[in-house]
């Protein structure tokens, strides 16, 4: 019997209430101090750094539930309910003081990772509880892509504000979110963000997103003072509707120290480990994946993602690969030549397609057999 995955109360009291409140549940991260008379009552599963009374968790233990505490003093929370937001990661920083980043959530877990990495301070117990996160997130990733049709952006991080692929990857999300599709980025600055940015502003006119990248380009890239400022003046001045239509993820990690996350970003899963970014990138990508320009690391994930697809068995439907920029990806750095060539004559070769902006790319992703449902 498969166990229901309950993240809120709301969820919780739903299923005591229900018809089988004595089917297997998973609970994360749920404040069930208040809820001791339905721990009684016959709930049962696995309760994941869970608060629960002496009692609760008595009553727990002997109906065969599984009860694991929180994690140990750590700067980050391993069993994780939901992905993050840009208001938690950067929970202490003020846009006025540029420098107060170093203090935020988002600076003192990558930090203390970084510190951990050093020499032989690593911690075979933290090492799990890393572990422990990033699936935690990968599985926050897939309830927030369920249903959705998905397609992720990946470019450089040195994508500068005021370059016109910038502007062209926010027009290319800024009207795939307004035709029902969830964007994920690779995380971080460049091509990552012009892709947030055009996701969180779908709720608005298009001179209001040329707008707002103006604003931005007044702090061209990461390594401007008021890079991440100049982003929360820019979401100060147009704020989200709340209603989910600029919905988009960011994937950074903390194992690159350049990758800050996108203000604009309704939803983060911030990893420690690469590999499980680039996995819940390609995985979830349904609807195709949209390589903009970029350097090893993005090539590093075109190939990655290629061998993804060359696995697929023949009779299943590919998801578009879409690359910006025929110069880029044919002669100045000739990725798609070589795809072209380890494809063959395998399905997948059709899967390739070079565009040369956001409306032909557009066309890609809503060929036939990639419409959103």
């Amino acid at each position: 019997m498969t166990s229901m995955l309950l993240r809120t109360l709301d969820a919780f009291d739903d299923h005591v209430e229900g018809q089988s409140p004595s089917d297997p549940i998973v609970a994360v991260g749920l404040d069930l101090t208040e809820r001791t008379s339905a721990l009684r009552s016959g709930v049962r599963g696995v309760f994941v750094a869970c608060q629960v009374t002496a009692d609760g968790a008595d009553a727990l233990l002997r109906g065969g539930s599984i009860v694991v505490p929180q994690t140990p003093d750590l700067p980050f929370e391993a069993h994780r309910a939901d992905l993050y937001t840009a208001d938690e990661l950067y929970d202490v920083f003020d846009p006025s003081e540029p420098e107060s980043y170093v203090d935020t959530l988002d600076a003192r877990v990558g930090d203390h990772w970084r510190q951990r990495r050093r020499g032989d301070l690593e911690d075979p117990i933290e090492s799990v509880c890393r572990r422990i996160h990033d699936e935690a997130l990968y599985v926050a990733l897939r309830a927030r892509a369920r249903g959705r049709s998905v397609v992720a952006v990946v470019g450089s991080h040195e994508l500068a504000r005021d370059s016109g692929a910038y502007r062209s990857i926010a027009e290319l999300t800024w009207t795939l979110t307004q035709r029902g599709y969830l964007c994920l980025s690779a995380g971080g600055p460049g091509a990552a963000e012009a892709a947030n940015l055009g996701a969180y502003l779908a709720g608005r006119r298009r001179g209001e997103l040329l707008d707002a990248i103006e604003a931005l380009s007044e702090a061209p890239d990461a390594d401007h003072p008021r890079w991440l400022t100049r982003a929360y003046e820019v979401r100060d001045a147009y704020p989200s509707a709340g209603d989910g239509r600029g919905d988009s993820v960011s994937l950074p990690t903390w194992r690159h120290a350049h990758e800050l996350p996108s203000p604009f970003a309704t939803h983060i899963g911030k990893y420690f480990t690469s590999s499980v970014r680039e996995e819940g990138l390609g995985t979830m990508a349904a609807n195709g994946v949209i390589f903009a320009p970029g350097g090893v690391q993005t090539i590093r994930e075109v190939f990655l993602h290629a061998a993804n697809l060359h696995d697929v068995p023949d009779d299943v439907s590919k998801p578009p690969m879409v690359f910006l920029g025929d110069a880029e990806w044919t002669w100045k750095r000739p990725v798609v030549p070589m795809l072209q060539q380890l494809a063959n004559d395998r399905p997948y070769a059709s899967a390739i397609h070079v565009c040369d902006g956001p409306a032909e790319a557009i066309e890609v992703i809503e060929g036939p057999s990639e419409s959103p449902a």
